[in-house]
This record gives structure tokens, sequence and C-alpha cells, in this order.
């Protein structure tokens, strides 16, 4: 057997092992409701409750409401409105509508993945990815029943449509998803670089700022009410591998200071981040190919890893949004130093290797994703040929 044909064949038992996975994930939150979807029930609770002229902020008002533990409802208030629905039906019944809901916007995300960014052939080998790479965050999410997949198939839409040079769509895309977790409105940078798009930038910018401004116009008290809750979360570790929660949890280890009481956390936060656009700007600005538009996939691939490792927050299905970056990088490098750095960093992430490794409290997707963006830096300033064509994509 050829080595092309060897490893055709270990990325489809691969794939045959994701889908395993993922079977068995399913099958999990459907015989145990109670253990799975728990971010279902701020969805849930959040709309009854405001119903009921109270304050979905309150996470005391939900679980009274609920008779059980329920998450913190942490969007913007004017989105409370498109979680209404679910609140019309009983609980259960959402319970399993919210999982077909979620299960059909998979299909479409990965539908879109293969055909525009991976193609058939590495499909297979793509699938394992999504399962163990990152913390398992395909599969985190479907056990959460949080908004993520929903939210990457918006986004990868608009990537798409952005390839496709119609850049306005892309931006409209930004600025409704940005609506609820506001951090994604970030990825509108992607209007500036690899290639600037001015009109778009200032349309897109313009309606998010509206849609959010209306927040305040209709819902005063409780865009404070929501801006108090979101800012006095603190999670960190594997439930939120962010590289704020990294500082706070390594200035926290140091002696005679506490994140509770300085700002020590803050201003080395805001040096890693300015340090982190100033490199990726310029592994942009100084690619070896900038006039090859083959190579506007890996900028945008870059920007992506940027963008997870310079937010305060993302949380572990949030790394959804670095899957395919990850793929074009390590299918397109002709390097394989580059390959098997990629490899191991992945490898260090998933959930099935992490146990036997120093436990790093919680951050081996951090690490990897900071791996992953000095491999793509590295590939864009340096790489002496285009990249690789055999990704399998369709343009």
């Amino acid at each position: 057997m050829s080595p092309s044909r060897a490893w055709t064949w270990a990325g489809r038992v691969a794939g045959l092992l994701a889908v395993v996975v993922l079977v068995k994930s399913v099958v999990a939150i459907i015989r145990y409701p109670g253990q799975y979807q728990y971010d279902l029930s701020a969805y849930y609770y959040g709309p009854l409750v405001m119903k009921l002229g109270g304050n979905p902020y309150d996470r005391t008002a939900l679980q009274k409401i609920a008779g059980s533990v329920v998450q913190w409802f942490v969007y913007p208030p004017i989105t409370i409105h498109l979680f209404r629905p679910l609140s019309l039906v009983p609980y259960p019944v959402a319970y399993y509508a919210w999982l077909v809901l979620k299960l059909a916007a998979l299909a479409a995300l990965l539908g879109l993945w293969r055909r525009r960014f991976i193609g058939e052939q590495q499909f297979p080998a793509f699938t394992a990815l999504c399962a163990f790479g990152f913390g398992s965050s395909l599969v985190r999410d479907l056990n959460a029943g949080n908004i993520s997949i929903f939210e990457q198939l918006a986004l990868w839409v608009g990537i798409a449509a952005l390839l496709d040079g119609r850049a306005m769509a892309f931006g409209l895309v930004v600025a409704l998803v940005g609506q609820f977790k506001l951090l994604p409105l970030g990825l509108l940078v992607l209007l500036i670089l690899p290639r600037p798009r001015w009109k778009a930038l200032a349309g897109s910018a313009g309606v998010a700022g509206l849609l959010l401004g209306l927040n305040l116009v209709v819902y005063p008290g409780l865009t404070g009410e929501f801006l108090r809750s979101a800012a006095g979360i603190d999670q960190r570790g594997e439930n939120n591998p962010a590289s704020l929660a990294v500082v706070r949890d390594l200035i926290d280890t140091l002696t005679g200071f506490n994140t509770a009481h300085t700002f020590a956390d803050e201003w080395s936060y805001l040096l890693f981040v300015i340090c982190l656009a100033g490199a990726t700007l310029w592994g942009v600005l100084g690619r070896a190919h900038p006039e090859d538009r083959e190579s506007d996939r890996l900028v945008i691939g870059f920007i992506c890893t940027a963008f997870g490792l310079a937010v305060p927050r993302f949380k572990l299905y949030s790394y959804l949004l670095l899957l395919v970056p990850t793929w074009l990088l390590l299918a397109g490098t002709r390097s394989r130093v580059v390959l098997g750095l990629g490899v191991v960093a992945l490898a260090a992430s998933s959930n099935y290797v992490v146990d036997v490794l120093p436990p790093l409290g919680g951050y081996w997707p951090l690490l990897s994703a900071l791996v992953l963006w000095f491999l793509f830096l590295w590939e864009l300033r340096y790489r002496a040929e285009p990249p690789s064509s055999q990704l399998g994509a369709v343009s």
C-alpha cells in the first residue's frame, strides 16, 4: 500500500472513531436530559422571568421558577425575544427540540466546511479533528447545549461570502451574530485584513452599533443588569481556557498578589494583546505571497486564531472557530516540521491525551492554539512557495 493510500485509510478510520464519539454523545444527551444541555436552562427560563416582570440576569429568580439549578443568562436584553419560543412549550419538549435544531445546524455546518474549505477526500480526517481537537470542543458544545454551533454556522457562511467577494454580506452576518456574545464583533477586522473593505466595514459597524444601542433605548435598566452580570463572571481553567483567565491564575499564584485587589491582571493581559496584535499585523503585512489570493484563506485562519488568543473570554466550545483554520494550516503546509508540531499541539489538547500530561490548570487548548499561531506566523512570513492546492476545497 502506498503512503498516500495508507494516510487516506488512516483518515477514514479516525473519522469513523469520531462518528462513534459523536453518536455516543448524542445518545447520552437523549437518555439523560437532567445531565446535559444545561445552558438551555438559561435560554428557557430567562424569557419566562422577563415575561413575569422579573430580572432575567438574577440567577436566583430563574432558579425559583425552575425549581432546580439554572445557568446564568448573559446575553443582551434585546436578544431574549429570540429565545422566547422555547418557553412556549414544556421544558422536556424544548429540550429535545433544541437538540434537533442543534443537530440540523451541525449537519449544515459540516456540509459547509466540507464543500467550501476541506474537500470530500480529507473530510473524514477533519471530522476526527472536530471530535478530538481542542478538548473535544464540538462534543462539549453538544453536551452544554450552547448556541455556539448556530454562531459558527452563521460566521462561516459569512466567511465563505467574504472569500466570494461579498464583503458586506460578511459584515452584516458578523454584526448580527455579535449581538449575542459581543466578542465576535472583533472579527470585523477581517474587513481590514488581508484586504481592506472600508465601505463594508463602516456599514456593518454601523448596523452593529445601532442594534446594540437598541438595548439602551428599549431596556436601559436591563442593559445595566446585563453589563454587571457579564462583568461579574470570572470563569477559569478547563471551563474557560482563555488568555485573561490564565493571566489571572498566574498572578494569583504570586505572593502578595490577588487579582481581586489589583489591576496587574488587566495590565498584563492588555500587554499580551498588544504584542499579539502587533505580531499578527507584522505577519499579515509581511507575508511572503501577498499577491496570491489562495493565501487569503491562510491569513483569515491566522487572524481567527489570533482572535481566539486575544479575547478575554473563550469558552471551550468557542474553539470551534479554530477547527477549519487549523486544518487549512496543516493540510496546506509543505513543511514536515510545521505539520509535526501542529499535530503534537492538537494531540496535547485532546481530552483523550491530556489526562497523562501535566494538568496546566486546564489550559492545554489555549497552549495548543498559541503553538498553532506561531506556526501560522512562520508559514506566512517564511514559506518559500504558495500554499498547497491539495486541500480539496471548492473555491
